[in-house]
């Protein structure tokens, strides 16, 4: 008989140990707060579209008010003529209940699987029973937006990041743990208001289909580490001024960083840059990352979808103060489901935070960042979502009708978005 490696045996035994320390029902466990429930209706889910998909209105409804009509085949057509060069675009079509998609020869994988998905969600939906509206969606699976490199868009388009200008003014996590909740009128009050934003990015967000979320993590409160925990990846665009790297580098700069923030770099994915050693650190999944109170977001190329997974986790979200969104982000309060965050100031945060007089506030940011995450992240919510997205889209046309009732039958038909252009121009041409 082949003997057992000393280390397996090892780490058997410390692996016992630990499972005696924290049984199934305490150690990372999916365990849902009987005050939890999912947005599974659009009733449900209103304050979500208002905040967030009719803040991502406004432009166009702007802009059909300036031209003085609304939006038509033409300038579907055109908009489409001028970003077929994209590797990243891709069409999406509701037609009589079939959906289907249509991409570009060259279109890169990770944008074609994250059109497949969107894809799959809506027909799951419409599976279970909800009808979604015949459509010709424009979608741009980049991480950044493509509009503002063609110096606007003719027709609207839709993305999954993009920023907005936030015009709270002074909003430090400092100030929202310094405001008195009792006395405010209304959480607004404490934490200002996301509904003054002056939009840079004027695409339309829609939820991204590749993020699973909505599941949650729990660990015992008084168990965690009180301290944060962040990890991530370098990518190719981020250097040494990105806040990755910088949090990675102030964790090793003194005894108290050390004790307050475990941060380190994953994967550098920056060919030009060699990282130091003492910055690197092992990848730390969901279930690990519940051992820590405070758990921290930052942005990446843009804006980085891991933050839709630490909000399932029973630990106070710290987010990078950032321009980047995703479609959900306006809908989030500081100071109630997280707390903001620049680089300079973290370690002062962080001291103030593992005070153990802030202990039951910690946990309600917790709990509340959770609840957030369990009732508008899920699968549901966000196929949802996107109908309501596409409901409102089609107001802006003069004529989506009829022109998706003009087409052919994609659902077997093979055809590239080159194809689709042709076809479609062929149609403004016959006068519709």
């Amino acid at each position: 008989m082949t003997a057992i490696p000393a280390f397996i045996t090892f780490s058997a035994v410390i692996l016992n140990l630990f499972c005696q320390v924290y049984s199934s029902d305490a150690w990372s466990t999916h365990a849902i707060d009987a005050n939890f429930s999912r947005a599974s209706e659009d009733a449900d889910l209103e304050s979500m579209y208002q905040a967030n998909l009719g803040a991502d209105l406004i432009h166009w409804k702007h802009t059909s008010q300036r031209i003085g009509r609304k939006f038509t085949l033409s300038d579907l057509v055109w908009q489409l003529q001028h970003t077929t060069w994209s590797p990243y675009l891709g069409v999406l079509i509701v037609k009589n209940g079939s959906v289907s998609r249509v991409v570009s020869s060259n279109i890169l994988l990770f944008a074609q699987n994250r059109m497949s998905r969107m894809q799959r969600a809506l027909i799951e939906l419409q599976a279970n029973g909800t009808s979604i509206p015949d459509t010709i969606m424009l979608i741009n699976g980049e991480d950044v937006p493509i509009c503002y490199r063609m110096h606007g868009c003719k027709a609207p388009i839709f993305t999954l990041f993009k920023r907005v200008s936030d015009k709270r003014g002074s909003s430090s996590s400092e100030q929202k743990l310094d405001c008195d909740h009792d006395r405010a009128e209304s959480s607004v009050d404490c934490v200002g208001s996301y509904h003054q934003e002056e939009f840079e990015d004027t695409e339309i967000l829609l939820p991204n289909f590749s993020q699973d979320w909505g599941h949650l993590h729990n660990f015992p409160w008084q168990d965690k580490y009180s301290a944060a925990l962040l990890r991530g990846s370098l990518q190719h665009s981020m250097g040494v001024e990105s806040s990755r790297y910088q949090l990675s580098l102030l964790s090793q700069g003194s005894s108290q960083a050390s004790t307050l923030l475990d941060a380190g770099i994953v994967w550098n994915r920056n060919r030009q840059l060699k990282l130091p050693k003492n910055l690197m650190r092992n990848f730390v999944g969901m279930s690990n990352a519940s051992r820590w109170r405070f758990l921290i977001s930052t942005d990446g190329h843009t804006a980085s979808s891991r933050l839709g997974h630490l909000l399932g986790v029973n630990s106070v979200v710290l987010k990078e103060k950032s321009l980047w969104v995703e479609y959900f982000y306006r809908s989030l309060k500081p100071g109630k489901e997280y707390l903001e965050f620049e680089v300079p100031s973290v370690l002062k945060l962080l001291d103030k935070i593992t005070n153990p007089k802030r202990d039951s506030q910690m946990r309600s940011i917790a709990l509340a960042g959770q609840h957030f995450s369990y009732r508008y992240l899920h699968a549901r919510a966000k196929a949802l979502y996107t109908r309501q997205a596409i409901l409102q889209y089609n107001m802006l046309f003069e004529d989506m009708e009829e022109m998706v009732g003009r087409l052919p039958n994609l659902q077997q038909s093979g055809i590239k978005l080159r194809d689709l252009v042709g076809y479609l121009s062929d149609l403004t041409i016959g006068g519709m």
